[in-house]
C-alpha cells in the first residue's frame, strides 16, 4: 500500500543496453507503476531520457523502454506503437504501427491455450 501513496513522487529507471549506465530511460507518475486508473481521475506520466548531456523529455508517450539492442519501444498516447533509434543529438522513430482505428472483438480463447 506504501507504494501507491507515493507513487507520484518515485522515478524509475533502466539503463540503456550497451550503455554502461550512462543513457537511462526514467518514468515518473503513479500510472507509470499501477496501470488501474479511473477515467474521471488522470493521473499523468512522464518519461525521459537522462544522460550527462541532459534530459529528453518523451511527449504524448504512455509506456517505454529499451530493447536488447538499445532502441527505444513506445506506446504513443495516440494509439501508435513505435520502435525509435535514439542517438545523443536525435530520436528518430524507424517503425510505427497504428493501433488507433481496431475495434477489440473478443473470443474464446484456442484449445491449446487450455494446455500447459
Amino acid at each position: 500500500m506504501w507504494d501507491e501513496t507515493r507513487a507520484d513522487h518515485l522515478k524509475m529507471e533502466k539503463k540503456r543496453p550497451g550503455s554502461s549506465g550512462s543513457t537511462r530511460l526514467t518514468v515518473q507518475g503513479y500510472f507509470a507503476a499501477f496501470r488501474a486508473n479511473v477515467p474521471t481521475w488522470p493521473k499523468p506520466v512522464c518519461y525521459e531520457i537522462v544522460e550527462a548531456s541532459g534530459i529528453r523529455p518523451l511527449t504524448g508517450v504512455q509506456w517505454a523502454d529499451w530493447d536488447h539492442d538499445g532502441r527505444l519501444l513506445v506506446a504513443t498516447t495516440d494509439g501508435k506503437l513505435q520502435v525509435r533509434h535514439y542517438s545523443e543529438t536525435r530520436l528518430s522513430v524507424i517503425f510505427e504501427v497504428s493501433l488507433a482505428d481496431l475495434v477489440p472483438s473478443p473470443s474464446p480463447p484456442p484449445a491449446e491455450a487450455h494446455r500447459w
